[in-house]
C-alpha cells in the first residue's frame, strides 16, 4: 500500500472496552496522495467511502479523496482484524502569513464510540506536528478544523492555550459568548476563501456557519445529549437550534499544554 521509503508511522493504541483490553493499529501517514500507490488509493477511499456511510452518510468519492489524499497527515486506524475504523487527515496551509494546520473530515466506525479514539488520533498528529515544529525552532500549533461534534470542542479545550469558540465560556446569565475577535475573524474568513469551503452564512459571534449540508441534506445527524452543562447549553444555542449548522474552531496549542493534559 505504501511506497518505499515512506514517512509513514506504526504505532499502536490501547483501549479497555469492558474487562478486556481492544488493541488497534494506529498508523501516521505524511503526504499520502504522494506516498499511496494508485491502486492502493482507490481501495482506501473505498474503505474511507464505506465508513463515512455507516458513520455519517454517503459523501461522493471526489470530496473523499480531496479532504483526505490531499491532507498533510493522515492518520487511519484499524482493529486487530485489519478492518479501517477511524480516519483523521490534517492539512498544512498558510493564513495570514501563519502556518495552519486544518483538520479534515474525521470519523470512527460507530461500533467503537465512546473510547475517545477521534481525540486519541487527533493527539497523535498533533505530537507528530510538535515534533516537527520544534526541529524548526518552533513550540506551538495553530489548529482549524470545523465541526457539529462539540464533544470534539470540549476534547480540544481541555489541551488549547487558546480556542474560539470556547464552549465553556458560554454565559448562562447572557445565553452567548463574546464574539470572536478580529485576528480570529480574519484568520477564519480567509481559511475559509483558501479552502474554497463551501457555506452561505457565517456569524461572527459563535463562529456558526451554515450552507455545508444544504445539498446534503441526508448527512445531517444531530450530536447527541452531552452530560455536560455548558456544552450541553452551548450547543442548544449555537448548533441544534438550526439543522445543518456547524462551527468554525480555531486553537493554538503550546507544548506545555501538551504536555500538562496528554
Amino acid at each position: 500500500m505504501i511506497k518505499k521509503k515512506s514517512k509513514s508511522t506504526i504505532g499502536k493504541i490501547k483501549v479497555l472496552k469492558g474487562s478486556k483490553g481492544d488493541f488497534f493499529t494506529a498508523e501516521i501517514i505524511k503526504n499520502p496522495n504522494k506516498i499511496i500507490l494508485a491502486k492502493a488509493q482507490e481501495k482506501l477511499i473505498q474503505e474511507i467511502h464505506y465508513l463515512t456511510k455507516k458513520s455519517w452518510g454517503d459523501f461522493d468519492y471526489d470530496y473523499l479523496k480531496k479532504s483526505v489524499l490531499e491532507s498533510y497527515l493522515l492518520c487511519l486506524l484499524r482493529n486487530n482484524r485489519g478492518c479501517l475504523i477511524g480516519v483523521t487527515p490534517i492539512k498544512k496551509i498558510k493564513v495570514m502569513g501563519r502556518i495552519v494546520y486544518p483538520f479534515g473530515l474525521s470519523v470512527v466506525d460507530p461500533d467503537y464510540r465512546g473510547m475517545s479514539l477521534l481525540t486519541k488520533m487527533s493527539v497523535l498528529l498533533i505530537k507528530r506536528l510538535f515534533v516537527e515544529n520544534i526541529m524548526r525552532g518552533k513550540l506551538g500549533i495553530e489548529i482549524i478544523f470545523i465541526t457539529p461534534n462539540i464533544r470534539t470542542m470540549g476534547d480540544i479545550s481541555r489541551v488549547a492555550d487558546f480556542i474560539y469558540p470556547n464552549p465553556y465560556e458560554f454565559d448562562e446569565k447572557t445565553q452567548k459568548i463574546q464574539a470572536a475577535n478580529d485576528e480570529t475573524w480574519q484568520t477564519i474568513r480567509e481559511y475559509l476563501s483558501i479552502t474554497k469551503e463551501k457555506y452561505r452564512k457565517i456569524e461572527r459571534e459563535g463562529c456558526v456557519i451554515e450552507g455545508f449540508y444544504d445539498e446534503r441534506p441526508h448527512l445531517i445527524v444531530q450530536d447527541g445529549e452531552h452530560l455536560d452543562k455548558k456544552l450541553r447549553d452551548f450547543g442548544k444555542k449555537y448548533l441544534y437550534s438550526v439543522p445543518g449548522r456547524e462551527i468554525v474552531v480555531r486553537a493554538k496549542i503550546g507544548l506545555g499544554a501538551l504536555i500538562r493534559n496528554v
